[in-house]
């Protein structure tokens, strides 16, 4: 069974993305990953680095937890497990339920902050959850 570990929501966050002549346009959605980061440092005890993903989002890591927020059309957030294959192999039981209980604290957070709200979960396979 996949982790509904996709999640797509609405922000009200003001619209920081610059769009430079002549330059790489730099996405909307810094505040929101930032804002995402410092949660988690809250839950978890050390701040993940957000930087810019390629010209369309923005990246995080916490622990073996990639995050990467991109606003195609409402914000989606993606995470993935980047422990490697082996280690979540021989670890399925616990390295599955650590990747829950950290989701879990991404609804959490987006849960009891206001400023987001149409919070849609979704796995890669399954869809709408």
């Amino acid at each position: 069974m996949n982790a509904r570990s996709f999640v797509s929501f609405a922000a009200g966050f003001p619209d920081d993305g610059e769009h430079p002549p002549d330059q790489e346009p730099v996405p909307a959605g810094r505040r929101i990953a930032e804002a995402l980061a410092a949660a988690l440092r809250m839950a978890y005890g050390s701040e993940p680095v957000v930087r810019q993903h390629s010209f369309y989002g923005w990246e995080f890591e916490s622990g073996p937890y990639w995050c990467l927020l991109q606003c195609p059309d409402s914000w989606l957030l993606i995470v993935e497990d980047r422990s490697s294959v082996i280690k979540r192999w021989l670890n399925r039981r616990r390295t599955t339920a650590a990747l829950a209980v950290f989701l879990g604290e991404i609804r959490r957070i987006l849960e009891t902050d206001a400023r987001f709200s149409e919070i849609h979960w979704f796995s890669k396979s399954v869809g709408r959850g």
